[in-house]
Formats: structure tokens, sequence, C-alpha cells
């Protein structure tokens, strides 16, 4: 038993200390192509496209690993969207097989003039950036889709808003992306000269201070960003839109860094090195990776692991309830400040197994769950600094 709890143990511990190494995304383009986008090797390949597809704009793995993807208005035929001046151009939902890129179902009309970007939650929840109903950059907001049905759900606010950090104009849609550490969700815009970044609350819909401009080198970008990815590191990904140039082809990925620079007050973009496949027929502009945050995982492996060892009734129950707590305010993405409480709960957790070191547990498996739970601790903790 304890070799296994050990083993189970040094799983979580390993799990953290590699998280950089998951540097593989999903990518879609305008013209139907399903890619494979390795970071750490540079290389962007070509999965396999739709013949007649409409395009996608973005793609997003549920929990379960199935493949959704939304596609691109103008391409779907002429429905009646959401929107005074959409003129029926919709977007459709849509799920993929992620091995081949072929379309399993066509779901349904978001009736939508324009969703630029989806993102599940862990707990299933698919939320989605597009235009409200004016054909203008300043007017956006945060919707829920219904991956079953695709009928959408606008949050109580239907606009991100202006934020408060001196930005007087509305804010566009674009880029959306869960945080796998802090289940925190943040967009960009589509925007070609003063975009930014920014974090949404789900509950209201309302955009989070501080909204931050992007910049290049210090100066605004000249071009807007479709698709937003974090990795499961924290690195922001996104995908370089059209505007300010136009779109590329095969097009391009930066990094960003969402915290303002001191000396600019701009979030820094950082152009990816990347070789792509020829066979890649169009621009890339969706990201998606796994939507389980790694921390989650994590404290589900220590929960499972406490509950099987062989402590004195109570004792077992009281740890359980303390990293249980750490599980719940990262599983819930709508608290606030959860990576602090989760913080607190895993201490909490980590000086009453050092109570029982060597009594009711054992000194090695003692050792083994306070590393785990630190270990999850300095990740929470690098995130925030």
């Amino acid at each position: 038993m304890k070799r296994t709890f050990i083993s189970f143990i040094g799983a979580v511990c390993l799990m953290l200390s590699s998280i950089a190494n998951a540097q593989t995304l999903l990518g879609s383009t305008n013209t139907g192509d399903l890619l494979e986008i390795d970071l750490s090797a540079g290389t962007v390949q070509l999965i396999g496209s739709v013949t007649g597809s409409p395009g996608w704009a973005d793609l997003a793995l549920d929990p379960a690993g199935n493949l959704f993807a939304v596609s691109r208005r103008k391409s779907e035929p002429v429905t009646f969207c959401f929107g005074i001046f959409s003129d029926g151009e919709c977007a459709h939902l849509y799920r993929l097989n992620p091995s081949t890129g072929a379309i399993i179902q066509h779901i349904g009309d978001l009736k939508a003039a324009f969703v630029s970007d989806i993102e599940f939650a862990a707990d299933g929840t698919l939320y989605a950036s597009r235009y409200v109903d004016e054909r203008r950059s300043e007017d956006a907001g945060l919707v829920t889709i219904d991956p079953a049905t695709a009928v959408i759900t606008p949050a109580p606010n239907i606009r991100f808003g202006p934020g408060s950090t001196g930005l007087t104009r509305g804010l566009s849609n674009g880029g959306l992306s869960l945080h796998p550490v802090t289940g925190d969700l943040w967009a960009v815009e589509i925007r070609s000269l003063d975009g930014t970044i920014f974090r949404v609350d789900p509950l209201t819909g309302l955009a989070i201070d501080p909204v931050v401009p992007l910049g290049l080198n210090g100066s605004p970008t000249g071009f807007p960003f479709d698709g937003l990815e974090i990795l499961p590191d924290g690195t922001f990904i996104a995908t370089r839109g059209g505007g300010g140039g136009g779109m590329l082809s095969p097009g391009e990925l930066y990094e960003i860094n969402p915290v303002a620079d001191p000396t600019t007050g701009r979030a820094e973009v950082t152009l990816i090195s990347l070789t792509f496949d020829p066979a890649i027929t169009g621009h890339v502009n969706g990201l998606t990776a796994s939507t389980e945050p790694m921390t989650v995982v994590a404290l589900k492996v220590i929960v499972a692991e406490v509950l099987v060892l062989n402590l004195q009734e109570g004792i077992s129950n009281s740890l359980d309830a303390k990293i249980s707590a750490a599980l719940v305010v990262l599983d819930d993405m709508n608290l606030g400040d959860n990576d602090i409480a989760a913080v607190n709960s895993l201490e909490a957790f980590i000086n009453a197994v050092m109570a029982q070191s060597g009594t009711k547990i054992s000194e090695t498996d003692a050792d083994a769950l306070i590393s785990a739970a630190q270990e999850i601790i300095n990740l929470l903790r690098a995130v925030n600094d």
C-alpha cells in the first residue's frame, strides 16, 4: 500500500515539475484545417482538412476530450442571426474528429453574427466571445453555449464594458481562455492599434481591471489577435489576426506577457519562431489545449491517496477536509482570489500532516504528502509573483 502511495505522490511532483514541457496545441484555420502546433519543436503540422468547410474561427476541447469548432461568419448559409447589423452572417457549432479534422456532427446555428473564440471550463461550461449587435469593433460580450444544442445565453451584462482603467471605448471580441492554474477567464481583443488583454468575470460578463493595452517593443502592435490559449505553465499564446497589414498565411503566433511593462504600461507580445507545414491552406486563428487545471489534477490525486492511507479515523477525515477545501476553491473559477485561499488550505494541510508525522502517519508518507502539497503551493505563488 505504501509503495503504491509513494508512487502516486511522486507522480504528482513529476507532473508539476515537468509542467513546462506541455507545449503542444491544436490549431484551426479560416479554411478548415486542423493543426498540431508543437511549440517545443517549433513546428506546425497539418492533421487534416475538411473539403467544402465553412472555415473555423476557433476550437475547444471539452473535459472528456471531444473537439468542438465554431465556424466563421459569412461562410454559412444565410439565416437569421442575433444582431441588427448581422445580415444573416451566422456562426455555427460543430464537433470534429481530433485525429483527422473531419466533421463528426453539425450541432447547430448559434444565431450570433460573429463568435470569435470558444473555451470549455473544467465543469463543462462552454464560454464564447461574440459581437453583440453592431458591426463595429467596440461591441463584444460573453455568452455561454449549450454544446448539445448550440443555444447561446448572454451574461447578465451583454457587453464586456470598457473597464475602468482610463478606457472610454467599449471592448471588442477576440480570443478567450481559462488560466489552467488560477481558473481566471482571460480575453484579448481583435483590434489593430490599441487592443488590450483583460480578465472577464464569468458571473457578470464584465471586464475586470486592469485592462492592459498590448504592445510590441513598447509601441501599439499595429495588428489584432484572433485566438488565445493559456498553456499549463501559465504561458499566454495568441494568434495574429487581420488588420494592420492584412491576413498573413499561414499566420503568426505570439507569446503575451499579460502584466503591464512598468515603463511602457503595455502587455508585451513576442513573435514565436515556427516552421509551418506547406500543406496548410489557411490562416491560423484558433487554439485549444487541455481544460483540466494541473493543480486541480494534482490535488485530486492527493485527496484519493489520503483516503487510502491507513490512518486512524478522524485524522484521515481532518486531512481530507483540508485538502478538499483547497480543491473546492481551485475548482470554482467564480471565487475571487481562489489561489490565495487554496494556498491557505494547503498550508493548513501541511501543518496537520507535520503534527501527525511519526505517530499516526509514517514519516515517509508524511514527507511525500508535504512535498506534493508544497509543489502545488510553489506553482500557485509563481503565477501571482
